[in-house]
């Protein structure tokens, strides 16, 4: 009978230890803004269909910016939930993603994205700021940053690009602010010493950061 017993006890704890990733997967999407997850479902069909229209329509209305979009041939989602910023009771979505990918040769290629979003709150909706390849975010951060005054090549250019590089990896970590803040530096380069990049480029990231603080930080 003691032996009975002992195999059940086994049993339930190998049954609940198979059931645990479900229920912390279960209560990551509970977690997250159910618009966000809507929003970001609507980006990610529109991806499959972004040479036609209808998708390039969608992809206007649910990503900030429409750049180096890849195509997207199937995705699963590993993770989904929100995260804090530096602009109080301002917060982001985002998403991990194990997605199907086609090459410029037609060929199949298995990766995992990272999904970053933020409402727009003229519109109401959650927007896609970046649709990427996962990196580890706060290291990419730390390592703009330090290097924001470097200039390697000799190119008095290179500033700019170094403040616009850091300020992303800011805005995809939450700091929103230290992001604009970046972003109206990068601009101010651009201006004083013209890069191959249109200034209205440099504008653009200014104005959609400013979207997403809207009145909540300063300007």
């Amino acid at each position: 009978m003691r032996r009975v017993v002992i195999l059940v006890a086994a049993a339930l704890s190998v049954w609940l230890i198979m059931i645990s990733p479900a229920i912390s997967a279960e209560t990551t999407q509970q977690n997250a803004d159910p618009q966000a997850s809507k929003d970001s479902d609507r980006f990610l069909q529109a991806l499959k269909i972004a040479d036609l229209p209808e998708g390039k329509q969608i992809l206007s209305k649910t990503a900030w910016k429409l750049e180096k979009l890849p195509v997207l041939m199937n995705h699963e989602t590993l993770f989904e939930g929100m995260f804090d910023s530096d602009i109080s009771g301002l917060r982001g979505y985002k998403r991990l993603l194990q997605v199907s990918l086609q090459s410029k040769a037609g060929t199949e290629l298995k990766k995992k994205y990272i999904l970053i979003s933020y409402k727009d709150h003229t519109s109401g909706t959650w927007k896609v700021l970046s649709f990427r390849e996962s990196a580890d975010i706060e290291f990419e951060y730390n390592a703009a940053k330090k290097r924001k005054d470097e200039i390697k090549s000799g190119q008095r250019d290179e500033l700019q690009f170094n403040y616009r590089r850091y300020a992303f990896w800011a805005s995809l970590g939450g700091k929103l602010q230290e992001a604009l803040d970046a972003y109206l530096k990068a601009a101010e380069l651009n201006r004083a010493n013209p890069s191959f990049l249109s200034q209205e480029s440099f504008d653009e990231d200014v104005r959609i950061m400013q979207r997403i603080i809207g009145k909540k930080g300063k300007q």
